[in-house]
């Protein structure tokens, strides 16, 4: 049994848990009697995260309308009600799994947080950035000393300049001084992202050959992998998109400022891999599955001002170049192969996949 601290910064886009880790970690809480520590912060954040991605939803949907109204002379109608409805974490979570501990944060005395601020005590930094994340640190080593807390701690966060060390392996000196001046019975391992944490279950002992009757299917899911790669790497943004391309060794030169890009897949699959596997239910299992993709394409999008400045190694460099609205130019750049990682859930019985996720690593 393990407690499983996560940060809201994990929760970010996942609002309703459907991503293959978030399934694989439900179905785990369940299996192994563990449960999620989330502190009233987190949940708190989570869903103003949430507001604010609604409000910045509805904020791009109507500059865009404006641009249709000078096109064709009207607006369009749009029904913002669903994207206006109270978001509730602690309501959906609890579809999800009844394996959850609540704790508060009110106990924390503020001259502690004052005395931190001023000696620049992790997580707070210069500038008195950090309060946030101290609460939360503070009041997690205080419920597990009030309870009395034993056995392993899961702490998943992506703040790593506030909890980590620079090698970004442990917790930072000033934190494992806590921890020490705590006197807890728990041991508690940082991990920064859930993907990490996940990565520790191994693969169920009890489906021994599993792996090699999959081998035998797995052309039958091969098309809606190569969709659900296509759809993810077209969600990432601008920065998540150039991570992808920097991962895989590959750079686009003489662009500075992409403004948007579209990624295709022209061939398909080869060399892939199960790396791992774990069972949900009767019917499903969490795959994490290796695989190259054959020729891709991708098309980005640049200031006009950039791409004139850069004319012919631009023209050279990459192929179908074209200017729009006088604002844009365009052009496209193939890639031989591009190695990918990603996680979903498979039902056997049906042969579909849901809930993929990209994993970034080093290829």
């Amino acid at each position: 049994m393990k407690h499983i601290f996560i940060d809201s910064n994990i929760f970010f886009d996942h609002w309703y848990f459907e991503s293959a880790n978030f399934v694989l970690l439900m179905h785990y809480l369940e299996a192994s009697g563990s449960q999620l520590l989330l502190s009233e912060i987190v949940c708190e954040e989570v869903e103003n995260l949430h507001s604010q991605g609604c409000s910045d939803v509805i904020a791009e949907i109507q500059k865009i309308d404006k641009k249709i109204q000078k096109l064709v002379g009207s607006r369009l109608n749009h029904d913002f009600s669903k994207l206006s409805k109270e978001y509730s974490f602690k309501n959906n979570l609890a579809q999800k799994t009844s394996a959850t501990i609540f704790f508060d944060y009110k106990q924390i005395d503020n001259r502690e947080l004052v005395a931190r601020a001023i000696k620049r005590i992790m997580p707070f930094k210069t500038n008195e950035k950090g309060f946030r994340d101290t609460l939360i640190w503070l009041s997690l080593l205080e419920y597990l000393k009030i309870e009395d807390t034993v056995g392993e701690i899961v702490f998943i966060s992506k703040n790593s300049e506030d909890f980590f060390d620079e090698k970004k392996q442990n917790f930072h000196l000033d934190l494992l001084r806590d921890i020490e001046r705590y006197k807890l019975r728990c041991t508690i391992h940082p991990f920064l992202d859930l993907e990490s944490f996940i990565k520790t279950l191994d693969n169920d002992k009890e489906e021994v050959g599993f792996k090699d009757i999959l081998q035998h299917s797995i052309h039958k899911i091969e098309s809606q992998i190569e969709n659900a790669a296509e759809n993810l790497v077209n969600s990432l943004g601008i920065s998540g998109f150039q991570k992808l391309l920097s991962l895989n060794g590959i750079s686009l030169p003489f662009v500075n400022s992409i403004l948007e890009y579209t990624f295709e897949i022209d061939e398909g699959i080869e060399d892939w891999d199960i790396v791992s596997y774990r069972k949900i239910d009767g019917k499903s299992f969490y795959l994490r599955y290796a695989f190259e993709l054959r020729i891709c394409t991708v098309q980005v999008g640049v200031p006009i001002n950039e791409y004139l400045q850069n004319k012919q190694k631009i023209d050279n460099y990459y192929s179908n170049v074209y200017l729009a609205e006088e604002e844009w130019a365009y052009f496209e750049r193939y890639f031989r192969r591009l190695k990918f990682q990603i996680n979903f859930i498979l039902d056997v019985e049906n042969m579909q996949i849901d809930g993929a996720e990209l994993i970034y690593e080093k290829v």
